[in-house]
């Protein structure tokens, strides 16, 4: 998963030495949610994504995954009610990239793109 832009707060709500990844609450560490793009629109982007939206990390309409398979955009859309697109790109534009592909397919769903 290819990360950027993202704003972690560690403000310590409860008390000095509260750590949320060690005391319980995570929730605490995320005070925001975020637009997260799939490259890839199969079995492991929609269980991650059902996740992400049941979680609260971010809205169905924060979504959008991408998938060349006209089939699996359509079940992608229909299982976590999140948007789709045919173009890589688009999702690559997201504040938070997940590579959900085959390692096989890796190099295909990421030509074009720059190192950025």
């Amino acid at each position: 998963m290819v990360c950027a832009g993202l704003s972690w707060s560690f403000d310590r709500p409860r008390g000095e030495g509260y750590n949320p990844w060690v005391h319980g609450n995570r929730r605490d560490v995320l005070k925001r949610r975020f637009r997260f793009g799939f490259v890839g629109a199969g079995n492991m982007a929609t269980a991650l994504c059902r996740g992400i939206v049941e979680s609260g990390l971010a809205a169905p309409e924060e979504v959008v995954a991408s998938d060349p398979d006209a089939e699996r955009r359509r079940l992608f859309e229909s299982q976590t009610g999140a948007r789709t697109t045919g173009r890589n790109d688009e999702a690559c534009e997201a504040e938070v990239v997940v590579l959900a592909v085959k390692p096989q397919d890796m190099r295909k769903a990421l030509e074009g793109r720059s190192r950025s």
